[in-house]
């Protein structure tokens, strides 16, 4: 959580509950696992059941359109 403010934690962590689409990008994957993990660990003792693909190559990218949340 050093990468970001609390008012986006907040944010995010409010958009997983309402269960919206997000979308993460960062230039390091070390970055992205630790965010991603850590925003997920934060809704205990809830379980994200949707769709969570944790790293999604440029080429298919068409996967950012599927009706899941």
């Amino acid at each position: 959580f050093d990468c970001l403010e609390l008012s986006t934690i907040l944010k995010l962590w409010c958009s997983i509950l309402f269960e919206k689409h997000i979308i993460f990008l960062a230039n390091q994957n070390i970055h992205l696992f630790a965010i991603t993990d850590a925003l997920l660990m934060l809704c205990f003792p809830f379980k994200w059941l949707h769709t969570f693909i944790a790293v999604l190559p440029f080429d298919s990218i068409e996967f950012l359109e599927s009706p899941t949340p």
